[in-house]
């Protein structure tokens, strides 16, 4: 029996060579990234549809969640394109405009988090969850290094899969197809409309192409790219779903005031049993620091392929300073205050899909 279970345990892969080994190491790395990368994409997608999108659109926010389809096809294609060449040379330095996304995306993660605690455990101090939301991921990317934080993210994919299963499906809520009428809601126009903000949620599909960026890694082969396209249909399908969820429900009315961390469990409310709302809870207690950790890691790795002598620990800090700064100021500053800025995050990736387009990788000496 023994002897079995160890057998079971180990890995069983079709290698013959040291070449080969080599190809299916940077093969399970790469996926490793793209899990990473599809859960950035995730999270900014639903943070979006409950901070925003379902306030102005009620019933039809599931069709602007399906309208993003296009737009996130469209850049992921692009970026396909883009990181043919690597990062080596200038290119490098054309990355760097994800950077400002890089640190929304980190605002946004914090907001969430320090308001879904604050709700649960209120805290006399100001500054006491702001900051603990921000020192474990700064010591998490310190620990995990360029992969661990991509490798840990592959082994929760499953579990966070069934987790948003227990916030939606089989939460217990009672859904009612009839709160989806009228199904075009006040127009196709206006739904087109208030889904344009949500482009800006889908800027991360740049980070399943760009890692990893060790020189020489080897392209994907056929089979990696025949099932890549999954790795945007899953968020889009959770996102969708969960939009269909609050859809159905109906947690809270415009009317309402509810902070960010009180909209995240909005569904919570509807679960049959103290379980179900506990595995809602820890969705967002597991999903909202891997996204923010992906964010550390990814501009971690961006910097230190451009600013290769300048010690890589100072940057995941450095990357969280602005929204923790934003978070002392004033915990909803952008939300609140200059919503716009959020959906300039596709423009700013697809310019930096072009440049790297038009920017020729530089061809190595024979």
């Amino acid at each position: 029996m023994i002897a079995w279970i160890r057998r079971a345990r180990q890995t069983r892969t079709q290698v013959d060579s040291p070449g080969a080994m080599q190809r299916e190491r940077d093969a399970g790395l790469r996926l490793a990234f793209r899990v990473l990368g599809a859960m950035q994409l995730t999270t900014q997608l639903l943070l979006w549809t409950i901070q925003s999108g379902y306030d102005h659109l009620r019933q039809t926010t599931w069709q602007a969640e399906v309208f993003l389809t296009v737009p996130t096809l469209l850049l992921w294609l692009l970026w396909r394109r883009a990181c043919r060449g690597g990062l080596e040379g200038g290119r490098r330095y054309w990355a760097l405009l994800l950077l400002p996304n890089l640190c929304l995306d980190a605002y946004l993660c914090m907001l969430a988090s320090n308001s879904l605690i604050s709700d649960l455990i209120p805290a006399k101090t100001p500054l006491a969850w702001p900051l603990v939301v921000t020192f474990f991921p700064v010591v998490s990317s310190w620990l995990s290094r360029d992969k661990g934080a991509a490798y840990g993210a592959y082994t929760m994919r499953w579990l966070l899969a069934a987790l948003v299963l227990c916030s939606t499906v089989f939460s217990g809520g009672d859904v009612s197809l009839e709160r989806l009428h009228p199904l075009l809601g006040d127009g196709l126009g206006k739904t087109l409309l208030f889904a344009a903000p949500g482009m800006g949620a889908v800027w991360g599909v740049a980070l399943l192409e760009l890692f990893p960026l060790r020189r020489g890694s080897p392209e994907p082969d056929r089979r990696e790219k025949r099932r890549d396209w999954l790795f945007i249909a899953l968020p889009l399908f959770c996102c969708v779903l969960w939009a269909l969820w609050l859809s159905m429900l109906e947690p809270w009315q415009p009317e309402e005031c509810w902070d960010a961390g009180r909209k995240l469990a909005g569904l919570n409310q509807y679960g049959s049993n103290i379980l179900i709302y506990g595995l809602s809870i820890l969705f967002w207690m597991l999903m909202l620091p891997v996204s923010l950790l992906g964010t550390t890691t990814a501009g971690k790795l961006l910097l230190a392929r451009a600013f290769p002598k300048i010690p890589k620990g100072l940057w995941p800090p450095a990357l969280l300073l602005p929204g923790l700064a934003l978070l002392a100021v004033s915990p909803s500053a952008i939300l609140d205050g200059v919503p716009w800025i959020l959906p300039l995050r596709y423009g700013l990736s697809l310019a930096a899909a072009c440049a790297l387009c038009l920017c020729r990788p530089r061809k190595e000496k024979t």
